[in-house]
């Protein structure tokens, strides 16, 4: 469970900037970046919510895929379509073992980001149950990311 808490974590804070083809709509400086994540299904919890600093500068936002995305673990681009103001996701995962399917979106806005991302964890090979049906079977993870720039690092 704790290895699925910090993959959607992972996720939420590498793609704000991981998968943009072109530079994105956001100001090099100090982010503070608080990330809320809820969990549904056979292992749901309560509600988690964490804050974390990064300092970004132009080289970490034009680089992002290559330094943020590849810590992510098994995971690959499926589809996006990216603006320089925002994007939307679609990623294929083998999170030790089990299947993961992540779906998102994000809006850039030069001092803030906001995103949406849901982590759709499939039943184990075999399993005759949905995502979430019950304890034996897979689990939905979503993650609310509201970014937002504090000042120069």
């Amino acid at each position: 469970m704790q290895t699925m808490t910090r993959i959607a974590t992972l996720l939420a804070l590498g793609l704000p900037l991981g998968v943009l083809a072109e530079t994105p709509n956001v100001t090099p400086g100090e982010w503070e970046f608080t990330t809320t994540i809820n969990m549904e299904g056979g292992q749901a919890m309560p509600e988690q919510s964490h804050t974390d600093r990064q300092c970004l500068t132009e080289s970490d936002i034009e680089s992002a895929e290559d330094t943020l995305l590849s810590s992510v673990g098994d995971c690959r681009v499926a589809d996006s379509t990216v603006g320089r103001d925002g994007m939307e996701f679609h990623m294929a995962c083998d999170l030790n073992g089990q299947s993961g399917d992540v779906r998102g979106s994000y809006t850039f806005n030069g001092d803030t980001i906001t995103g949406e991302m849901q982590l759709d964890m499939l039943a184990p090979a075999g399993a005759d149950v949905q995502p979430g049906a019950d304890e034996g079977g897979g689990m939905k993870i979503l993650t609310d990311i509201r970014g937002k720039r504090i000042g120069d690092c």
